[in-house]
């Protein structure tokens, strides 16, 4: 999949902001990356950023069971 940038919790509700991500990165891949970790909605809560074009732009949100399981997802920062 590759190594995303730069991820942080944004705020206390278990989000967390991606960047940095191939543009070709789908959401089941970002699941099967954070396996282990809750991710209550599966799929459904993982959110890609579409540029203006209507494609990937290297950025997404995935919201996680809460926010300590958004910072120790931390943890794979910076990993592929």
């Amino acid at each position: 999949m590759g190594q995303w940038n730069e991820a942080s919790p944004i705020g206390s509700n278990g989000i967390m902001k991606l960047r940095g991500l191939p543009f070709s990165t789908t959401p089941e891949q970002l699941l099967q990356f954070f396996q282990g970790f809750d991710i209550p909605k599966g799929v459904g809560g993982v959110h890609m950023v579409l540029g203006g074009n209507s494609r990937p732009n290297g950025e997404a949100f995935v919201e996680f069971g809460s926010e300590e399981h958004a910072e120790a997802a931390m943890t794979k920062d910076k990993q592929t």
